[in-house]
């Protein structure tokens, strides 16, 4: 219990009145400061009115001792405040880092972006498919469709529309665009420009008339075509010059990662160009190989990049023999070999250098059923 001196005087003045002053103290270090206590003036008959007041406001200014409880509170609201201060500060910080600015959509990513291919509107895409008709689609892939169109100015176009539900096809999107977008050649696909507006991820080429290298030796019959031996070795030249490209004449070394006989489209007049860069890969000179996830068609894979993920231009170069092979005989994708088997591998050896053995008879299969003037 906090101990408290009051101190009381009083005196009479020249008027016969009574003055009464008082002042207080406490010896607790817990209690509130007293203060001095106001002078009273009073009559002598007013004196034990004055003492009344005088105790009555005493009462008042007692000293209280604060309690736990008390002083627990004093630290809380201490704490919250100091928690509160800290956390404005820091959303301050991340505020003034940009960390709540809207984010950008791909379309102004992509035009921040130091790309090489101009930019189409949705509307654009559905005026010039026809709202992407059926009848338009002129082929599928595995990260979505592709459509022909024609746009206002009369050039055709190939829309490839990527799917809206596939993480990879964003991905393939955005790789293939990065890839193709300032490559000029004459054996690979030129691509006009893209379109991204909302979920809609579009990719548009140059129109290739007769479709795919797939397509002409294996598709529905009445789309095949007939390709002699000099058309069918100009397909494998072109091929290989896009190639060369790609892996020796470019700013960058790309590795295509996917050639196939879908991935080759052929124009109007049967030049062979390479297609899809969805899965390319730019390869570092320094590095004698990359090591990548395994992605492509494993028919067309070499050994060492299917088995255990090294990945060099060479890889290309495989992909490129499987389809040179598959360009020069009858057998079909799903026919009775695969990647990893030589079968194949030494029927297109035999062809090229043992076209004596093709013109006894002596390899099977060689040129299938469509081919033209040239052989015996």
């Amino acid at each position: 219990m906090a101990e408290t001196h009051v101190r009381v005087s009083a005196r009479v003045d020249n008027n016969n009145d009574t003055i009464v002053s008082w002042s207080a103290s406490s010896a607790s270090k817990d209690s509130t400061v007293l203060p001095q206590g106001p002078i009273m003036r009073a009559r002598a008959k007013q004196f034990k009115e004055a003492i009344s007041a005088l105790v009555n406001q005493l009462w008042d200014h007692r000293p209280r001792v604060l309690n736990a409880w008390e002083k627990n509170l004093k630290f809380v609201v201490g704490a919250v405040v100091s928690v509160l201060c800290l956390v404005l500060v820091i959303l301050g910080i991340l505020w003034w880092k940009g960390y709540f600015q809207p984010k950008p959509s791909r379309e102004q990513v992509l035009r921040g972006l130091d790309l090489q291919t101009g930019f189409f509107t949705f509307i654009q895409m559905k005026a010039a498919t026809n709202n992407f008709d059926p009848a338009n689609k002129i082929g599928e892939g595995g990260f979505g469709a592709v459509y022909k169109g024609v746009l206002l100015d009369g050039t055709i176009i190939a829309i490839k529309k990527l799917s809206s539900k596939s993480r990879q096809g964003d991905r393939e999107f955005l790789n293939e665009l990065g890839m193709i977008s300032g490559l000029q050649h004459p054996n690979v696909v030129r691509l006009y420009g893209c379109c991204v507006e909302g979920t809609q991820l579009l990719l548009v080429y140059e129109y290739m008339e007769n479709n795919s290298l797939a397509h002409a030796l294996f598709g529905p019959q009445e789309s095949q075509l007939i390709l002699d031996w000099p058309t069918r070795q100009k397909i494998c030249l072109d091929i290989a010059k896009g190639l060369a490209f790609l892996h020796e004449e470019s700013s960058l070394t790309i590795v295509h990662r996917d050639i196939k006989t879908t991935n080759v489209l052929l124009d109007s007049n049967l030049n062979a160009k390479i297609s899809d860069f969805g899965l390319a890969k730019f390869d570092e000179g320094e590095n004698t190989h990359i090591s990548t996830r395994i992605a492509g068609t494993i028919g067309y894979m070499a050994q060492e990049y299917a088995l255990w993920g090294y990945l060099t231009y060479k890889a290309d170069v495989y992909s490129f023999g499987i389809v040179a092979g598959k360009n020069n005989t009858k057998y079909r994708p799903e026919g009775d070999y695969v990647c990893l088997q030589d079968r194949l591998m030494l029927k297109f050896h035999y062809v090229i250098n043992g076209s004596s053995f093709a013109t006894k008879g002596k390899l099977d299969g060689v040129g299938g059923s469509k081919v033209g003037d040239g052989v015996q």
